[in-house]
């Protein structure tokens, strides 16, 4: 099965916050994901 675009973003988001430490916003930082998609990822991680 494939993963979308914004399912693997989320899991990137994910592994990243886990591995580090890190805030959702920190992580968004460093994967440039572009302000006007950050309340989305918000949502679907919250």
């Amino acid at each position: 099965m494939e993963e979308t675009r914004e399912e693997a973003t989320l899991t990137h988001l994910k592994n990243i916050m886990d591995s580090m430490g890190i805030s959702l916003e920190k992580a968004m930082d460093i994967l440039k994901v572009p302000v006007n998609s950050r309340s989305t990822y918000a949502s679907m991680i919250n």
